[in-house]
């Protein structure tokens, strides 16, 4: 996956095939850059199994669940944040083009841990996101239990 992630996303930065006219280069293009994506998306998700695999990394890896538990309040989240912070909406700081790659880095690591450390705390007390929650409550067509301990008749 790795070898795949580094040859599409080599082919996203240096922008080959671009520019190419017809249908089979832009194609071929697309295809590798999507294909990288992917590629390290399963490099990451590998890497991340072989870690709870080894009894040393288990806790840390643990540690991550609960934001996985919630995976669709936290993406929801980010991109309220994202729309907030850069674009100033209601109003925020309107950092975009703004700040360079280091504090957006700084602040993708800050926001990571922030949000680790409140999915943990949510986990703890109830079943699911508020997203999750409400995804569930509207396939399944009934309110389903919301707080860790309590049962669907409760």
């Amino acid at each position: 996956g790795a070898i795949v992630g580094v040859v599409g996303n080599t082919t996203f930065t240096a922008h080959f095939l671009e520019g190419s006219r017809g249908f089979v280069l832009p194609f071929v293009r697309r295809l590798t850059v999507e294909s990288g994506f992917l590629g390290f998306t399963l490099a990451y998700a590998a890497g991340l199994a072989l870690l709870f695999a080894n009894g040393r990394w288990k806790g840390a890896v643990l540690a991550l669940a609960p934001l996985g538990q919630m995976a669709l309040t936290a993406y929801l989240l980010q991109r309220l944040f994202g729309v907030w912070s850069f674009y100033g909406c209601a109003p925020g700081p309107q950092l975009m083009g703004k700040i360079g790659p280091a504090w957006i880095a700084l602040v993708w690591v800050a926001g990571y841990a922030v949000q680790v450390g409140l999915a943990q705390a949510w986990m703890r007390r109830f079943r699911f996101g508020p997203a999750e929650w409400l995804w569930r409550t509207l396939t399944y067509g009934q309110l389903q239990p919301f707080r860790v301990g309590l049962s669907a008749a409760n």
